[in-house]
């Protein structure tokens, strides 16, 4: 069924954009500049949506599209790249086939993975996020022929995309990641090139976008956060915006009335607040995804949440405290193999289900909760529960959630955990919340397409949605009117 709505879409496309007849040409520009825009053919809003923009931007740049895809993707979309290539556009599979090099020397430790490079390319960090999400492995196996087939991998990557650039003049790539093997070889030679890299991210079906202009000193998928004080200081009206920011924490935390959720999952309901009967100093432990969480910041104490876990169970259950750790709740299912082998390996730790409300750690006075790299730092700082947190993160610019940069510091930490320094500040709390819950980074450009849109939650794989802003574009309606101007603004 999925294969037939991608078929149908592409079919749509085509046949909407006949209609624009000799419009619809990517005609070569006296400047010669190049927009490298990501087709993400099995994706049908996106494909949509990235081919209306290259219909509003071919005014001013050269487009070429590209895609990442085996046989599979190949043969779904030949259609689509057949109908673009008659129109003068280029199609191209960025995809390579490596030889595998069996002069490949073996990595000697996790580290030495993470610091890899090849020709001046720090691709580390992208080997290591493919092997872990690919294979579905927790941390890395260093006798494992298949990490070193993404070695080889990497290598041709980058032997392709450096003579690719090399030829052509592209100035904005649009993409929709920055991570992994080939996305993160692609950013690292579009860097380079001082090509700047746009990322897209609808809501409610492309009704409003963010556009994020990736950081090229740190190619995150993510906004300058290491920046929000000093955005702040810029904020004008700061004392509204601060109440603001209180009054959304507030209703979040303690009325559970926010769309802010995980999933299917309300954080903080008051449904699934356990009651725990124990005099003992109780303290939580919030893990991010064993498979999909890695290196997704600028730096970590650990090579991986797996190592980051082992360690800190294997010191926690030395102590006498009661260790809590709950499941991220928007978990691959895979991760739970994970927990229960822990389980096995340190009965004495007690593991909640995911589902568990977070409010269970204020009513229950815990004493501080330790974590990877959660998001939830601001929200346990707002209930005055202090965090020790081991990597960069999103709250890393205010004292409540600056990492632990020492491993011998961090085992400190967890045979005191009972008396973690309180270092929150709640005037830092609700600055930090404003900026991240409200999306004021100036990373981000937030723009309305067409409120009327707006109805449902984000259905990328939507046949019916991509039809619908097809149809809103081809009848000359606000949101083709919006999306022109916006665009525009975008790339000059």
């Amino acid at each position: 069924m999925k294969y037939i709505s991608i078929l149908l879409n592409h079919l749509s496309i085509i046949s909407k954009f006949l209609s624009y007849k000799n419009k619809f040409i990517n005609s070569p520009k006296t400047n010669n500049e190049i927009i490298l825009i990501e087709l993400c053919p099995l994706i049908n809003l996106q494909t949509t949506f990235h081919i209306l923009v290259s219909l509003i931007l071919i005014r001013k740049f050269k487009i070429i599209f590209f895609y990442f895809g085996g046989y599979k993707i190949n043969l779904f979309t030949s259609l689509l790249r057949y109908f673009l290539k008659k129109k003068n556009f280029e199609v191209i599979n960025l995809s390579v086939k490596p030889k595998i090099k069996n002069n490949i020397k073996k990595f000697k430790s996790l580290k030495q993975c993470i610091n890899y490079n090849y020709k001046g390319y720090k691709i580390g960090k992208y080997i290591y996020q493919s092997y872990c999400r690919l294979y579905l492995k927790s941390s890395l196996n260093l006798e494992d022929e298949k990490l070193y087939k993404l070695v080889s991998l990497s290598h041709a990557q980058i032997d392709y995309l450096e003579n690719f650039f090399l030829k052509k003049k592209i100035k904005y790539l649009i993409t929709t990641h920055v991570v992994f093997v080939n996305y993160g070889a692609l950013a690292l030679v579009a860097k380079k090139y001082d090509t700047k890299i746009k990322i897209i991210y609808p809501e409610k079906n492309y009704s409003y976008i963010r556009t994020l202009s990736v950081d090229k000193k740190n190619l995150l998928q993510i906004d300058k956060y290491y920046e929000y004080k000093k955005e702040f200081k810029k904020k004008k009206n700061k004392s509204q915006i601060l109440r603001q920011s209180r009054e959304e924490l507030i209703k979040r935390i303690y009325k559970n009335k926010t769309n802010w959720k995980v999933g299917n999952v309300a954080s903080y309901s008051k449904r699934n607040i356990l009651k725990i009967k124990s005099n003992k100093p109780k303290i939580a432990i919030m893990p991010s995804c064993f498979f999909d969480a890695h290196h997704f910041f600028r730096y970590s104490l650990f090579p991986d949440v797996y190592q980051w876990m082992d360690f800190t169970l294997n010191h926690a259950s030395k102590t006498d405290f009661e260790w809590f750790v709950k499941p991220h709740p928007n978990n691959l299912p895979i991760n739970f193999n994970v927990y229960k082998f822990f389980e096995k390996k340190y009965p004495t730790i007690r593991f909640l289900d995911s589902n568990t409300s977070n409010l269970t750690f204020k009513k229950n006075k815990f004493a501080s909760m330790f974590t990877f790299q959660s998001s939830a730092v601001h929200e346990f700082a707002f209930m005055n529960i202090p965090s020790v947190v081991v990597t960069d993160n999103v709250s890393v610019n205010y004292k409540f959630g600056q990492p632990i940069k020492s491993i011998n510091d961090y085992k400190k930490l967890i045979y005191k955990a009972d008396q973690i320094k309180n270092r929150i500040n709640l005037k830092d709390v609700l600055e930090f919340n404003y900026m991240w819950r409200f999306s004021k980074s100036t990373s981000f450009r937030e723009d309305t397409l067409d409120e009327d849109l707006s109805d449902k939650k984000n259905n990328l794989f939507s046949f019916k949605n991509s039809l619908n802003i097809l149809n809103e574009f081809k009848e000359d309606k606000l949101f083709k009117k919006n999306t022109n101007k916006v665009m525009l603004e975008i790339f000059k």
